[in-house]
């Protein structure tokens, strides 16, 4: 889109096709159109941001990038974040049975000790 449009670093990246600045009103009103001319699930544009941060500190991006980048006054905003990747990581770890390694059971442990011991 930008290199479609032509945007310059000193530009803004949402203008009206006279390349002036498209304000936060006039920006809703386009957004909510596209939605649903799009049909699908209806989302706030607050939502994408949601999103990007969210994609920024799961992908490893430094805490005080992201804090920059989104604009967070306090980084406590930022790292609230990251309790949410953390929460997701605890879920998805829950769907994985490891054993422990002292937990094996002894048998199993016999079996593999005599198996390499004759290689």
């Amino acid at each position: 889109m930008i290199r479609q449009n032509q945007i310059q670093n000193d530009e803004t990246l949402f203008m009206t096709l006279a390349r002036t600045p498209v304000d936060h009103d006039k920006f809703q009103k386009i957004f909510k159109a596209d939605l649903k001319a799009w049909g699908g699930k209806v989302i706030r544009f607050h939502d994408m941001r949601h999103t990007a941060t969210t994609l920024l500190i799961a992908s490893g991006v430094d805490l005080k990038t992201v804090q920059s980048i989104c604009g967070h006054e306090d980084i406590k905003t930022t790292m609230n974040y990251v309790h949410l990747i953390g929460d997701r990581i605890k879920e998805v770890a829950k769907t994985f049975s490891i054993r422990p390694e002292d937990q094996t059971p002894k048998k199993a442990l016999t079996e593999i000790s005599s198996s390499t011991s004759g290689q």
